[in-house]
Order: structure tokens, then sequence, then C-alpha cells
């Protein structure tokens, strides 16, 4: 079979759902923000209890619900993880939680909060996956129970990047591979961009993306999504992508994204150079009312991709995911605490 991969940028699906159709006039990008990024090294991280389950395992789901963060699933080898654990802070701690049975034992996946509630989307089966989801299911922490809500209607996926904005979820990039084609393997890169209500259980559909993601976040009333170097902002209230300050790192893929205290954070993640792949361990702080980005204390653990990373109100946290050979099967855990600067 021909090792053939086709780069599909997919600028609209073949159909909508039921809810509210996107106003097409709000589907062009708006003006570049500019900004200087000043540079500052702070923030401190600290080595917690292990994160437990399948040591290795990474490109999970995590969200953080009322300082308690959840994370687990995920893919490590050539098969995938079940466990799903919730760490307490405050004690050190990690409990078992209900796991996802009958079918949705996924890598890649796609996971945010909305209030009191936790969701997961997309994903493939196993680490090198045949099979794609196009699920998506509610997390209850007040019941330790999921629930099944509408699938995801941008088709089955992995990669798929989302966050959430006040009382509503957004799903959308990803990708989708083809082994049965009869040109050979193909690869399908989405742009597409779907809110989620919870109120209704519905999926409407939004401007496309305009970049391919590596990190996102929602932070105040607004997205963030990281593409190479460029760095976009979503504003739900207009349906419309503008790019703020350029990333000053390097471009990567698969960073981890989350916010703390009002601030966004990124970093870690991986870089193909001339076939070479390099794990990274930089981290990030943007802040949204300067528009500006500030160096912080590099991740503590191994250089890291695919990593699990969520935080709370006042501190972040990632599980040390993909990393070279000599650090494969880690379970390291640290805390990140922004308010302690050099």
């Amino acid at each position: 079979m021909k090792n053939v991969i086709k780069i599909l940028m997919v600028i609209s699906l073949l159909y909508f759902t039921g809810c509210e159709k996107a106003d097409e006039s709000n589907l062009k990008t708006g003006e570049v923000l500019q900004s200087q990024n000043e540079p500052l090294v702070s923030g401190a991280w600290t080595r917690k209890a292990d994160m437990p389950g399948v040591p290795g395992v990474f490109s999970g789901i995590q969200f953080s619900i009322d300082g308690i963060v959840y994370m687990g699933y995920g893919g490590y080898e050539a098969s995938y993880d079940y466990n799903f654990w919730a760490y307490n802070p405050s004690t050190d701690t990690w409990t078992q939680k209900s796991n996802l049975k009958g079918g949705f034992a996924y890598s890649e996946m796609v996971s945010f909060s909305i209030g009191k509630k936790g969701y997961t989307a997309t994903g493939g089966q196993g680490f090198q996956s045949y099979a794609f989801s196009d699920e998506f299911v509610e997390y209850d922490p007040a019941t330790n129970t999921w629930t099944p809500r509408a699938s995801f209607p941008g088709g089955p996926r992995r990669q798929a990047t989302g966050f959430s904005v006040g009382n509503k979820g957004y799903v959308g990039a990803g990708y989708l591979l083809d082994r049965e084609a009869e040109e050979g393997p193909t690869e399908t890169y989405y742009q597409d961009m779907w809110e989620y209500n919870p109120a209704s259980d519905c999926w409407t559909r939004k401007a496309d993306f305009p970049g391919g993601s590596s990190a996102a976040f929602g932070l105040g009333k607004y997205g963030y999504m990281l593409s190479g170097t460029t760095f976009w902002q979503y504003n739900p209230a207009s349906n419309k992508w503008i790019t703020k300050a350029e990333f000053p790192g390097l471009s990567r893929s698969n960073a981890v994204g989350f916010v703390v205290n009002n601030k966004g954070y990124v970093g870690t993640g991986q870089r193909y150079n001339e076939n070479t792949l390099t794990f990274l361990k930089d981290f990030w702080e943007y802040n949204p009312e300067t528009d500006q980005w500030l160096q912080q204390a590099d991740f503590a653990g191994d250089p890291t991709s695919k990593a699990f990373g969520t935080g709370t109100k006042t501190k972040g946290y990632i599980k040390v995911g993909e990393s070279d050979e000599n650090a494969a099967e880690r379970s390291d855990f640290f805390e990140f605490d922004p308010s302690v600067s050099d």
C-alpha cells in the first residue's frame, strides 16, 4: 500500500445541526493586534504525588472543578488506559473515580469544564489508532457519573482542541486518518469550530479557526488558541477570530494550555526539525489585559509532549506525557505556583 498522506484543509462541513446557523459574514478574521513582550522568569514548580494508574500514559483528558483536578484515560505504547482520577491539592492525594465504560477508551481527546460539570469529546482508540470517535460525554462529580450527550456534529477525529467560555463549550480542529482510502492512508485536517450549549444539549457551527491548533484555553469572555507562534483570540459575541501578541516561544505541537488566576499559560510540547523530534519544557504566561507574554520557570519535569495539564483558581498542574525513551514510563505530577517570582 502506498504511504501517501493527503493534507486537506477543511473549510466547511456538509451539514449543520438543528441549532442556529452561524452568520457567514462573521467567518472572516479581524485586524492584527500587536504588543511588546517583556522578558521575565517567574513561577515555581513543586513535585507532588504521582498520578496513579498506568505509567507513561499521555494524551488523556483533564479539567478542574471547584479546586479539584480531574485527569485520566489516554494512550501508552500500543494501548490505552481506562483509569480516571481526582486530585485534591489540599491533601496531595488521588482518588479513583468512575470510569467511562463500554466504548469510550480513547486517547487524544478534547476536554474542558463548564460550571460544575466536566466534558470530553472525540479521540482515537489506542495510540496507533484505527478507530475514531465523535462521542461527547458529561461527567458530574457530585454523583460520580458519566452521561452521554449529543454527539459532536463535526464527525470523528482526534487531537481536536477545545475550551469553555462562560456557560458554553467550544470544540474543533483536529484530524481524521483514513487507512482504507484507495490511494493509501490519508489524513484530513479540520478547521471547523462548534459551540455546545449544555442547557439545550445542542451544537451550533461557528467561525472556522484560521490556523492549526497546538494549545487552547478559555479566559474571561474569550477563547484563545495557539497556532505555530500565532496566537488567536475568539470572541463568541461577534463570532470572530483576531490575532493577539505573537507567542515568543518556538513553534510547537501538542502543548499544554490552561488558566490560573485570570492569566493564560502555555508550555511544553514537541517540535519537528529536519526529521528530529525535540521535546520542550519552556513555559509562558499570557496577560489578556496587557496583551503581553512573560516567560515563566521551565516545567520542572522532563521535557514532554501530550502532557496532562489544567489549572485551578490559584495553581496549575501538569502530569508528564510523552517524553524521550529514557523517561517513557513516568507518572511525575507537578504543581505550578505563578505567585512566586525571582
